[in-house]
């Protein structure tokens, strides 16, 4: 590198994961419920199951197994990492919102205090 040139980090992403609530609700279970006809929720929504966490799927736990499937598939040890984040709009709860999947897969040891 010649004087005075700089360097910019860089990232990858080289492996990712899934992980969904085991329960599944189809049109057919909605439609029972509601009286509405299953194509009608179909042509309105586009949708024709979906799922349904139960009080045991946390966003952290969901996150936690989608990230164990990331690593694995990146072939990458946990204590590699130098950054995992995590977005969402539906946190475990408020504060400290989802960050404790990190101390449930993803990197062990000790949070940092911020």
């Amino acid at each position: 590198m010649a004087a005075g040139e700089l360097t910019m980090p860089s990232a990858a992403i080289t492996g990712w994961g899934t992980a969904v609530p085991q329960r599944v609700v189809t049109n057919a279970e909605l439609a029972a419920a509601t009286g509405v006809d299953e194509e009608w929720i179909l042509r309105r929504t586009g949708i024709r199951e979906r799922r349904v966490a139960s009080p045991e799927d946390l966003t952290s736990s969901l996150a936690a197994a989608a990230g164990r499937r990331a690593l694995t598939r990146a072939g990458v040890d946990a204590a590699d990492l130098d950054l995992v984040l995590l977005a969402t709009t539906t946190p475990d709860r408020m504060i400290p919102a989802s960050r404790w999947c990190r101390r449930r897969s993803a990197r062990p040891g000790p949070l940092p205090s911020t």
